[in-house]
């Protein structure tokens, strides 16, 4: 499910390099060791949205084992592939942030905010050193406050540039009406307006 959960943040991305002219085409991923972030680097590579993608994530092991295969599958869309630190994003046009403790057993995406918060921290302030010009996707939870402290750490604070992927749960109602009315989830464009602040 997670990589069909990606792909709406996909158009995202599309919209975003339609608007904003003259991107380097370079997209790094922090956190892309984990499930979220290796699925995001995949559907980017896939879909061919930029020429170059950096993988970022302190778990050396597992970041080496997913570039590897990513790399290789990406390879036929002639887009490179490369893991590295904080300072090989120097100069990213657009930097998606999927990196969290783990998460465990919870009943409320709230309960995740002081355990990611300083890991988000983290990662803002290398994002406002090595590139502070880039457009941020956050999609670690709980989104919003999170999305909230990444713009709050560069002094530039351009609304514009820090979006806060939470389309899952529409996705995910999209899904559950769809099997109730047996039909297509591809048809179903059934938007999800309500504040998902229990389970955010």
């Amino acid at each position: 499910m997670r990589f069909y959960y990606n792909l709406s943040y996909i158009l995202i991305i599309q919209r975003v390099k339609e608007l904003e002219k003259g991107l380097r085409d370079e997209i790094s991923v922090i956190g892309a060791a984990g499930t979220l972030g290796s699925c995001a680097t995949f559907n980017i590579a896939v879909h061919k949205l930029a020429d170059e993608i950096i993988m970022i994530d302190p778990w050396e092991s597992m970041l080496k084992a997913h570039w590897m295969d990513i790399a290789t599958a990406a390879s036929e869309q002639n887009v490179v592939v490369r893991r590295g630190t904080y300072l090989d994003m120097t100069g990213s046009d657009i930097v998606v942030i999927t990196s969290g403790a783990p998460s465990g057993i919870i009943s409320s995406r709230s309960e995740l905010l002081s355990s990611n918060l300083p890991i988000i921290k983290q990662n803002a302030e290398n994002i406002k050193k090595y590139c502070p010009e880039a457009i941020v996707i956050t999609e670690t939870n709980p989104v919003d406050p999170l999305n909230y402290a990444v713009y709050l750490t560069n002094g530039k604070k351009d609304r514009r540039k820090y979006i806060g992927y939470s389309l899952n749960d529409s996705i995910r109602f999209r899904m559950w009406v769809a099997e109730a009315r047996v039909f297509s989830q591809t048809v179903s464009g059934v938007p999800l307006l309500a504040n998902m602040a229990i389970t955010r």
